[in-house]
């Protein structure tokens, strides 16, 4: 696995900036630390709510695709992370493997039309419900059909042992455009 300070050196980025962002990161960390960080319990971050948390927890998301992942992450961070810049934004392509308990809603999409609703004030609260539910029937994580690409899947994880295997599996750069973006993959 490649380590976090040959990823920050290979975009070219400055010695001293390295250091700032591992320091940021804690470290340069191993491969459990792709699957630990986002479950970690934190009480100084708080991630706000997302579709499958109020913010009071922590959720692990993925998607089964990288076609669904980029339309996820464009829509969370990207666009809010390109406002105003004119570098490349790099992030790595992480792969994982999902192993637990939990409930597949792909099939409950006419009962919970929330799962696929993109808006946020809408969709949000009943999503988190079922989210809360969940989490309280120590279920792992769901299976549900994306709200930002009509075909693809996402997995929220709640649960860190349902995780295994991290690996990186490349390299992406959002390369900030006059009129929005492009994303490039290695």
């Amino acid at each position: 696995m490649r380590r976090r300070v040959d990823a920050l050196g290979a975009p070219g980025i400055d010695p001293i900036e390295v250091s700032e962002v591992l320091a940021f990161l804690g470290g340069d960390g191993d491969a459990d630390e792709l699957l630990d960080a986002p479950l970690r319990p934190d009480p100084t971050y708080s991630p706000g709510p997302t579709r499958f948390s109020d913010g009071s927890w922590r959720v692990f998301c993925a998607s089964l695709d990288w076609e669904t992942a980029e339309a996820e992450i464009t829509y969370s961070h990207v666009l809010k992370a390109i406002e105003g810049l004119a570098t490349p934004i790099y992030y790595q392509r992480r792969e994982c493997t999902a192993a637990g308990n939990g409930y597949d809603l792909c099939a409950h999409v006419q009962t919970f039309p929330c799962l696929t609703d993109p808006r946020e004030a809408e969709a949000y609260p009943s999503c988190q419900a079922l989210a809360r539910e969940a989490r309280g029937s120590d279920v792992d994580g769901l299976v549900t059909l994306s709200a930002r690409r009509a075909e693809g899947i996402n997995v929220p994880v709640f649960a860190r042992r349902a995780l295994r295997d991290p690996r990186i599996a490349g390299a992406a750069a959002i390369m900030p455009r006059p009129a929005g973006y492009r994303i490039e993959q290695r």
